[in-house]
């Protein structure tokens, strides 16, 4: 059986709601194995590094912007 990696990130509206606990939570209900954890506060450069396959479109800035507000 061949094992598969995801990331996932809570973003920044959830972490100022202090809803990172449930968050994990349902994800171990769910059959996830969680590898590791890491909060940090994405700078805006690694936020359009991140996201650069959007950067044509309209939203991009805003994005980056709501991603860079606060730790993930």
């Amino acid at each position: 059986m061949t094992s598969q990696r995801t990331l996932c990130i809570i973003k920044p509206d959830a972490c100022e709601k202090r809803s990172q606990g449930s968050i994990i939570q349902r994800l171990l209900d769910e059959g996830f194995q969680v590898l590791g954890l890491k909060q940090l506060h994405l700078t805006v450069a690694q936020a359009e590094g991140f996201y650069a396959v959007h950067q044509a479109r309209p939203f991009f800035r805003d994005l980056c912007a709501f991603m860079t507000r606060s730790p993930v």
